[in-house]
């Protein structure tokens, strides 16, 4: 890793490095280790992980980390010390993002969201869910799309063909 003025922050001793143009973190890998690290190149923890595996700070992620573990082939949270915030239980378990709490979170096939403490904010009851945007959440479910308000309520019914996320009203 690299300043932009050519100082090397980090040695080129990992591989499979991410680190976006506006991350606050990045990940790599060091031999079986994933590493954290943030902008100035500061280690922030090492954890020893599977084959396969990856903690995901990219795309304004910001901790708890989503996770992949490639042994139980599920998906959890990390802390920033490099600690399980929410163990490796889901199918699949999205990012949380700048300035939300919530993230989507998928099992058996069914899709839900949960907080940062791990509770369910929104039942895995949905087929598929796109995040929050202006306050509302697109939701199918059994092939009709509708929104959903934060607290999980229905604010318009499920009767659409398609939906996405609103913007600008």
């Amino acid at each position: 890793l690299l300043a932009e003025d050519g100082t090397e922050l980090l040695p080129p001793e990992f591989s499979e490095m991410v680190i976006e143009p506006d991350d606050a973190y990045g990940s790599a890998h060091r031999g079986s280790s994933c590493v954290v690290f943030d902008r100035q190149g500061n280690i922030l923890f090492e954890r020893k992980m599977t084959a396969n595996s990856w903690i995901y700070t990219y795309n304004d992620a910001v901790p708890p980390f989503a996770y992949f573990d490639g042994a139980l082939e599920r998906e959890g949270y990390v802390n920033l010390d490099g600690t399980d915030a929410i163990p490796p239980i889901y199918d699949d378990a999205m990012s949380f993002w700048k300035g939300s709490d919530l993230a989507v979170v998928t099992l058996d096939g069914k899709q839900g969201m949960i907080r940062r403490d791990g509770s369910i904010a929104i039942p895995l009851e949905y087929d598929q869910l796109i995040g929050f945007s202006e306050g509302l959440c697109a939701a199918e479910k059994d092939s009709l799309w509708g929104y959903l308000d934060e607290d999980g309520g229905v604010a318009i019914p499920f009767r659409f063909a398609d939906a996405h996320s609103f913007k600008n009203g």
